[in-house]
């Protein structure tokens, strides 16, 4: 089936035409077609570029593989009633795998080879292997809009079969569950001001008036102002301090009524990391195997690996010291004798109100006196901010690293209490030896689970300083683990008691 497909991004002086020819391929047939698709193209010297995308239904399932050559396109429905092999499925196979080369119409001594490309192309390839059973080789094209020195990594070929294949069943089980959760995210959203300022320089700054609905700067994003006359001017948010957004130079006639932010945001320093790894990992260059958590909860018959050493010995008396103040039920107390014990993961489940966060103080406390490293992360501001007000309460040497986004203006007053032991992430120090000084003798983190992929930790030596020989996980159910799997799959040098709360 042949249908035309509209479109208004690339402007019409370009080679790119405003109607594209789109052709849909049955999963049954899809070898059998595109054979016949790509040996109808003349004979081009250079390799022909292939996009590569996905489609979801309301489910939020892969419906559909779309492969764009610029002029012309198809894509191929998935069945998920049909079975493996389906006819000339060799000539899918081929192309994906991104070094084949295909006869052109031109004739059998003129071959066409045929490139793939694509943003997110590791999630791609990840899916594509799940959905179509097939390897795919191509360039991701986000590695080339590397935003900062975050994320320094360059143009990179996509390798999806050097995987064991327990941990190509991992990916794909994660990222398919990724995904299916970001296409629920919403793709515009309205924006909630208290006031603005028109500058002589046409630029907008823009009073948010609250964090949740925030313009944040975005090259992915467009900031639509309707004015009270219903006329409407696109531009971009091009600077943020605070509660202040600054929109980018825009001629506006009249007062603004409302303000709605389209597109996707930007990837986090977290996320980006979180990329990056899944891309080295489908290259081949890192491996889950190294990594203690992960082989303990989903590879434990994989071929024996021998844990780092305990370094905890338990002292009689400091245990004694803070178990006879905890006051503590009994299912408290044997979640903490469990934790000092040498098991090396624990998984505590209670409602609301049952003493989840005053356990993880009294055994903080307890690896505090002992001198133990540990991080403790859970996925919101509000909650880590919690278990800080409990350590405090119980004398616990700690630091908790918080965004200069979240904390500047909008929630300074949240850490009241805990202010002499906030760093600031965008305060970390330039010198890497200086973090030691910041850090002081507190062997405790707190953070978001975000924050823990933060490449600045890493650059600033502080899992170094402080390792992550122990991690508690709080509100463990809110959290996807493909989320912390940069920090986890790095965790090989330290003993790990990873503690789920």
């Amino acid at each position: 089936m042949v249908s035309y497909v509209s479109q208004d991004l690339i402007p019409s002086d370009t080679r790119i035409p405003r109607r594209l020819e789109k052709s849909t391929f049955p999963r049954r047939t899809a070898g059998r077609d595109t054979k016949q698709f790509v040996e109808s193209f003349p004979y081009r010297k250079s390799a022909i570029i292939v996009g590569l995308s996905l489609s979801t239904n309301s489910a939020q399932e892969i419906e559909a593989v779309a492969f764009s050559f610029g002029f012309k396109s198809f894509e191929i429905t998935l069945d998920r009633g049909s079975s493996l092999p389906c006819v000339g499925d060799l000539t899918l196979q081929r192309l994906l795998s991104g070094n084949a080369t295909f006869p052109s119409k031109d004739g059998d001594d003129f071959f066409n080879t045929f490139i793939m490309v694509g943003f997110d192309m590791a999630r791609m390839a990840t899916l594509i292997h799940k959905y179509l059973g097939f390897h795919t080789h191509g360039f991701d094209l986000g590695s080339l809009l590397a935003p900062d020195s975050a994320s320094p990594w360059g143009p990179a070929r996509v390798v999806a079969n050097r995987l064991h294949q327990g941990e190509l069943e991992l990916l794909e089980y994660m990222v398919a569950e990724s995904h299916a959760l970001d296409q629920l995210k919403p793709r515009a959203m309205q924006n909630e001001f208290s006031s603005y300022n028109v500058r002589k320089d046409g630029k907008v700054d823009l009073q948010n008036d609250r964090y949740k609905t925030r313009v944040r700067r975005s090259n992915r994003q467009a900031v639509v102002i309707t004015m009270a006359s219903g006329r409407e001017y696109t531009t971009r948010a091009v600077g943020m301090q605070g509660k202040k957004t600054t929109l980018g130079a825009v001629q506006l006639s009249g007062g603004i009524a409302s303000i709605r932010v389209v597109g996707r945001q930007e990837l986090t320093s977290s996320e980006r990391a979180l990329e990056h790894l899944l891309l080295t990992t489908l290259q081949g260059l890192k491996s889950f195997q190294q990594s203690p958590f992960i082989r303990l909860f989903w590879f434990p018959t994989w071929k024996r690996f021998k844990p780092p050493p305990e370094s905890f010995r338990l002292n009689s008396s400091a245990y004694n010291t803070v178990m006879d103040v905890a006051n503590l039920n009994v299912s408290q107390k044997k979640v903490i004798d469990t934790l000092v014990s040498s098991e090396r993961a624990v998984i505590v489940h209670g409602p609301p109100g049952t003493g989840k966060t005053t356990t993880i103080a009294t055994i903080s406390r307890i690896w505090d006196l002992h001198d133990c490293p540990v991080w403790i992360v859970a996925h919101s501001n509000v909650a880590v901010k919690n278990i800080a007000n409990a350590l405090g309460k119980r004398n616990v040497d700690f630091r908790l690293i918080v965004s200069k986004e979240f904390h500047e203006e909008w929630h300074e007053h949240l850490y009241a209490s805990v202010q002499e032991k906030l760093i600031r992430s965008d305060e970390f120090p330039k010198d890497p030896s200086d973090m030691e000084r910041l850090i002081g003798g507190a062997c405790i983190i707190l953070s978001t689970l975000s924050m823990l992929s933060n490449p600045a930790l890493e650059q600033n030596r502080l899992f170094e300083l402080v390792p992550m020989e122990r991690l508690i996980v709080d509100e463990v159910s809110q959290i996807r683990v493909f989320e912390f799997l940069v920090r986890i799959s790095q965790s090989s040098k330290a003993r790990v008691d990873e503690t789920v709360m």
